[in-house]
């Protein structure tokens, strides 16, 4: 069952693989959000280069928990099975499962849109929100400034109701 954004975007669940990955966790508010998640990239990725560590995708954000005043997140990237993390960055392997998959394109900014269409898609088709949603940020803003430009591809567990 697909739901059909635009011409190019849609909503499907399918069954993800687990994932071996490395990343380092952090609570933030709305306001300092960007410079915070920029933050935990820049120390992950210093870890990954002075280690020789090879990502095995792009990075992501998983949202562990989100209020009004605050959001818990662990910023992360695949890596192999069994590297090893060091002091704030954390070796965990993500589980799979059944997920829902949307791709946003455009600035982070127009998210919100997005995820209202995710919200009602759920509740049309039966399904409950099952664990943490991911964002894969598929673009780099530091090398494309253009945010009409940015694709990211949003992984939400759910399972039917």
């Amino acid at each position: 069952m697909v739901l059909i954004l635009d011409r190019s975007d849609s909503i499907d669940v399918r069954d993800i693989p687990e994932q071996h990955v490395l990343g380092t966790r952090g609570r933030t508010d709305m306001a300092r959000i960007v410079n915070d998640i920029g933050a935990m990239y820049q120390e992950l990725f210093g870890y990954l280069n002075s280690e020789g560590i090879p990502p095995f995708g792009p990075p992501y954000a998983e949202y562990v928990e989100v209020n009004e005043k605050d959001v818990d997140l662990d910023c992360g990237v695949a890596v192999a099975p069994g590297t090893k993390g060091q002091g704030r960055i954390a070796a965990r392997v993500m589980p799979g499962g059944k997920a829902l998959r949307a791709v946003h394109r455009g600035p982070y900014e127009t998210m919100v849109d997005t995820y209202n269409r995710i919200d009602a898609w759920v509740k049309a088709n039966g399904y409950v929100y099952a664990g943490n949603v991911r964002e894969i940020y598929l673009s780099n803003p530091q090398q494309d400034k253009d945010g009409s430009k940015w694709t990211t591809e949003i992984v939400w567990p759910v399972r039917k109701t």
